[in-house]
């Protein structure tokens, strides 16, 4: 008999074996050791995502296989707790991939595309956000202008958050200067 689909809120280190149907949130390189793995953010149906890790190991099966938003059935992973210093993702735990992880059914699922997850200003106002949850990073760094002929000092950057947003920023003269160094 098939083992039934879970959901991601649902994910434990008690259990196992698991088998979730998931899109691919997010997917990033990481060097770490002199080794290169990749990481990933799933997201189901229901909108949940949890982080998840790809040793080395199997970087070479698995990461030209998963692919930003395309859907999987997903088995046979290692399921911990996500005890890293900042985390891409609020779940409790990560996804651990295995030897014997196994990734099929591409894009035949129906999980929604990503939404806006912004934090309200009144939590951060109020520092009630979870500190060790990352909230974004800077994706790039654009034209850079330092003082030259009477013109101010200018910094363009792109910050991308977990959920692919987008939002460019310009930094002008002693914000620009402060950046620059």
């Amino acid at each position: 008999m098939a083992r039934q689909i879970e959901k991601i809120c649902d994910l434990n280190d008690i259990k196992e074996p698991w088998k979730v149907a998931v899109r691919v949130d997010h997917k990033w390189l990481v060097l770490s050791n002199n080794k290169e793995h990749f990481e990933m953010i799933f997201i189901d149906k229901d909108r949940a995502n949890i982080h998840v890790v790809v040793p080395a190991t199997y970087m070479a099966t698995f990461k030209d296989k998963l692919i930003v938003d395309h859907t999987y059935i997903v088995s046979n992973f290692n399921v911990q707790e996500n005890d890293l210093v900042f985390k891409p993702s609020s779940h409790k735990y990560m996804v651990k991939f295995t030897r014997g992880t196994y990734v099929n059914d591409v894009n035949k699922h129906v999980i929604p595309p990503k939404t806006l997850n912004f934090n309200s200003f009144a939590d951060i106002m109020t520092d009630r956000l979870q500190k060790d949850v990352l909230i974004g990073m800077v994706d790039s760094i654009g034209f850079t202008q330092a003082q030259s002929g009477g013109k101010k000092q200018q910094v363009n950057f792109i910050t991308r958050d977990h959920n692919n947003n987008i939002i460019n920023y310009i930094l002008w003269e002693a914000y620009a200067s402060q950046f620059i160094k």
